[in-house]
């Protein structure tokens, strides 16, 4: 809802004391994140499944945003680099890289709200452990929204 990927039957949801109905869908797009459970990649390369998030974003921001998703060593592992393809929808990764890459597109953007929709709902538990410290880094300083079945998430 947040999102306005549906809007409300009744009543209102504000931001900042706004009606959502009132902000354009360009606007919240640019001030929101959102990782979920099942995360989209396109069969390109790293570097463009990132660029998806800010088409301008230089190298630079590009390691500074892996970096803090930690992400940023299994790339520089991988055959090609930045310049590795994913394969459709991710397959040539495992979900823990994939979300580490959701939440790199996340920092890349750098919006003022995220929503995290079941975000290590799949990983096993070296996984969740890399992702939910990349999580913390991402959520510092910013409103989030986090949507877990799991207390330890």
């Amino acid at each position: 809802l947040i999102s306005r990927l549906y809007d409300p039957d009744a009543g209102e949801i504000s931001l900042d004391g706004i009606n959502l109905r009132e902000i354009s869908l360009q606007d919240l797009s640019d001030h929101i994140g959102v990782v979920s459970q099942e995360t989209f990649l396109f069969h390109d390369t790293v570097a463009s499944n990132l660029r998806f998030a800010r088409p301008d974003a230089t190298n630079e921001e590009l390691i500074a945003a892996t970096k803090g998703a930690q992400i940023y060593q299994t790339i520089m592992e991988m055959p090609d680099g930045f310049d590795t393809l994913v394969g459709e929808r991710g397959y040539r990764l495992s979900g823990g890289e994939r979300q580490r890459l959701a939440i790199a597109r996340v920092f890349l953007k750098k919006p003022e709200i995220v929503i995290l929709d079941e975000a290590t709902s799949h990983l096993d538990t070296e996984n969740e452990a890399a992702v939910q410290s990349a999580l913390f880094n991402l959520l510092s300083n910013r409103t989030s929204i986090v949507i877990a079945h799991r207390l330890s998430t």
